[in-house]
């Protein structure tokens, strides 16, 4: 793997930071600048090309420096522009801006123009070292021929002798080499260090007892979040850490906080740590009273709520579950990308869940519900009556929705390459199409409160009771 390569990966994976990275692209351009003599191994085909040319004039090969040392300078801007690509990239997945956009497509740009650039010397370079090397093969062919001539011939009449000679040779040498190491060698075990990933874990305790916000804002690279009440009048957060690699600071504390954002005012808390090399399991005990707005985004870890009441919930997982149970919210808005979505025994007005892929679970019945997601079931168990929208789509998933027994509905349903089967009684059909790769069920239940629900997959079944 080309070595530049190997430290993008690093970057990506979150082995090193940015700065560190830097640092070891400029000494691999420091190492290969002041290499003196290299092997014929280790030499570049570019290199042998200026240290072995002597045919070409003194301003032919000034031309080929300059053009080699314009192309090292052109691979540090690419290396250099790829580090903040990489860097920005981490920023927009946690949080996502008109201004960070405009920089992303402005370094893409000026990329592109570099390595067209790069390409253009290149072939300059390529064309010449090509020229410089069939004057070079062309010069020590016909000595080559004469001395290979002469060496398979002594060779040949060799050749024989040599292979009897070796048998006899190495069946001895194995026969007395085995009995050697059975007589005079004891076997111990030996401890072997291998190269790893530094790891530093510790627990901390953050306790903020100055003031009682009811506005929450969590984020974090790796971890998960757990969200509970407690018996306090004060906000506690019990974490456990892990930093990958290592930092500047002596102390592991020290660097986490330096990497962090932890706010606290009358009204507001915020916790950021957005690094990727510190993964943070956070508990957050929380005093049992209404909170005005929490939101929590997490790029891979899992966030769960216990029961908690608030106005607006709002949570965005890349990778990892989310979890409601014994939640009373106005408003619970949901993004994810990879993970289950589960919200269950909650009271909750409006339910607004945006995913990718993973199952949907809500075991309550909230007035207005929309869900769409693209490979996934989702299930709904309404139980109380008060529902008074339902939107689900899924492209790959099964749809199974349990209706208030006693709630008025019009419900429609749709699917291309599945089923609608229905188990609902009390009901006037309106319209039923059974074709080859078209379903739809149109019905509706007359009641005092009536709700919309709207229920469609590409190639899932739908089931109704």
């Amino acid at each position: 793997m080309n070595e530049r390569k190997r430290i993008f990966d690093l970057v990506k994976q979150g082995v090193i930071s940015t700065e560190e990275a830097l640092v070891l692209l400029e000494n691999i351009a420091k190492e290969t600048g002041g290499r003196v003599k290299p092997s014929e191994d280790d030499i570049s085909p570019k290199e042998w090309f200026i240290s072995s040319d002597r045919s070409l004039d003194d301003e032919s090969s000034m031309d080929a420096i300059d053009e080699l040392t314009q192309l090292e300078n052109l691979e540090h801007q690419i290396d250099e522009i790829n580090i903040q690509l990489i860097e920005l990239n981490e920023t927009l997945q946690l949080e996502e801006s008109a201004e960070l956009l405009q920089q992303k497509r402005t370094l893409q740009d000026e990329l592109a123009k570099l390595m067209a650039e790069k390409q253009v010397l290149e072939a300059k370079i390529d064309e010449k070292f090509y020229h410089k090397a069939n004057q070079h093969t062309q010069t020590e062919t016909d000595s080559w021929k004469e001395q290979a001539s002469d060496t398979f011939s002594q060779v040949s009449d060799k050749l024989s002798d040599v292979t009897a000679q070796l048998g006899r040779f190495f069946k001895k040498s194995i026969k007395n080499v085995s009995q050697t190491v059975e007589d005079n060698v004891e076997w111990k075990e030996l401890s072997i260090k291998v190269p790893g990933l530094a790891v530093t874990s510790f627990e901390h305790e953050f306790s903020y007892q100055e003031s009682q916000p009811t506005i929450l804002d969590f984020k974090l690279a790796n971890g998960s979040i757990d969200f509970r009440t407690y018996d306090q009048d004060y906000i506690k957060i019990k974490a456990d850490i892990k930093i990958y690699g290592k930092f500047d600071e002596s102390d592991p504390l020290a660097a986490v906080m330096k990497r962090s954002t932890i706010e606290l005012t009358s009204d507001k808390l915020i916790y950021h740590l957005p690094n990727k090399r510190i993964k943070a399991d956070l508990v957050v005990y929380l005093p049992e009273k209404t909170y005005d707005y929490i939101s929590a985004r997490v790029l891979n870890g899992d966030v769960t709520f216990d029961h908690l009441q608030g106005k607006d919930f709002f949570v965005k997982v890349t990778n990892g579950d989310m979890a409601f149970q014994d939640v009373r919210a106005t408003m619970i808005e949901l993004e994810g990308t990879n993970g289950d979505i589960k919200v269950t025994d909650s009271n909750v007005n409006d339910i607004v869940v945006e995913t990718v892929n993973g199952d949907v679970r809500v075991g309550s019945t909230p007035e207005t519900a929309r869900i769409n997601l693209i490979n996934g079931d989702v299930k709904l168990t309404f139980v109380n009556d008060g529902l008074q929208a339902l939107n689900v789509n899924s492209v790959n998933g099964d749809i199974k929705v349990a209706m208030p027994k006693n709630n008025g509905y019009e419900l429609s349903a749709k699917t291309n390459f599945g089923s609608i089967q229905s188990r609902l009684e009390n009901i006037e059909l309106v319209e039923e199409v059974n074709e080859k790769m078209n379903h739809q069920l149109s019905l509706r239940r007359v009641a005092d409160t009536t709700a919309k629900v709207t229920l469609s997959s590409n190639t899932g079944s739908i089931y109704i009771k």
